[in-house]
């Protein structure tokens, strides 16, 4: 959706931006807010891979494996013929994800960052992504890491909502590592067991942080950095990550 007056304005919420009520925004699996921001490194390397097609007509030379558009076609008609289940066990994580978020839900009112709904058909939607994902692994059932990976997806797709509305903010690779930690513990992806007692796996974080394409030391280093703040800390010689913070009550508070 383009934004309401040809431009968007980032000192008003995404939902006065796009002009749509939010029961109808909460219709789509993911939203992701993109804007065209000046960046001299992004908009440099934009102008020399257009400047080089206009000049060679054909798209430049690039590293590591290419698919043809055929090989692409054949792979995703091949994942789409697959029809995964939801086993019960992944089922029962997905309600505790679900039941998490509606909590979450209830505090992003009170402090005013409500751009969409968490119905049950985010629920529905959570599904269809994570039976999409099975698909592309060729499986007939769904894994709990399609699960987290799904609730991943639309966790990061809210927090670009966030993110924007909040103006300018900042962009170390701590800071993005942070947030989608945050995001995780949000929505219960990489929980330890049910995710009832709020504690994230750091195997499972470490993974998901390092295929983001952010480096060991960038991990490690926002570990140290958050755990200096108080923030979070480990549990179970390290194999567990916990969020120090107040209770609901103490942030409704604050919200106020």
């Amino acid at each position: 959706a383009n934004p309401l007056y040809g431009r968007y304005n980032p000192h008003i919420s995404p939902v006065d931006n796009i002009n749509l009520p939010a029961a109808l925004l909460s219709r789509f699996d993911v939203l992701f807010l993109m804007l065209d921001q000046p960046s001299r490194e992004a908009d440099e390397e934009l102008a020399q891979h257009v400047t080089y097609v206009h000049m060679n007509n054909k798209h430049p030379e690039t590293e590591g494996v290419i698919f043809s558009p055929h090989e692409v076609r054949q792979y995703i008609a091949q994942a789409r013929s697959w029809r995964p289940t939801v086993p019960k066990e992944v089922s029962e994580y997905m309600v505790g994800s679900y039941v998490r978020m509606r909590q979450q839900q209830k505090r992003d009112e009170g402090g005013k960052k409500h751009f969409t709904h968490t119905s049950p058909r985010t629920l529905l939607g959570i599904v269809r992504l994570s039976q999409a994902l099975a698909r592309l692994r060729f499986s007939m059932e769904v894994a709990t890491d399609d699960v987290d990976e799904a609730l991943r997806l639309v966790e990061v797709s809210k927090a670009s909502l966030y993110g924007n509305a909040k103006g300018r903010t900042d962009q170390s690779p701590s800071s993005k590592i942070y947030n989608l930690i945050r995001a995780m513990k949000d929505s219960g992806a990489a929980a330890v067991g049910d995710g009832s007692r709020g504690e994230l796996s750091i195997k499972k974080v470490r993974e998901r942080i390092i295929a983001k394409g952010f480096t060991e030391d960038q991990f490690s280093q926002a570990l140290d950095e958050y755990a200096l703040l108080d923030v979070w800390q480990t549990a179970a010689s390290g194999t567990r990550l916990v969020f120090i913070e107040a209770g609901e009550d103490d942030d409704e508070d604050m919200s106020e």
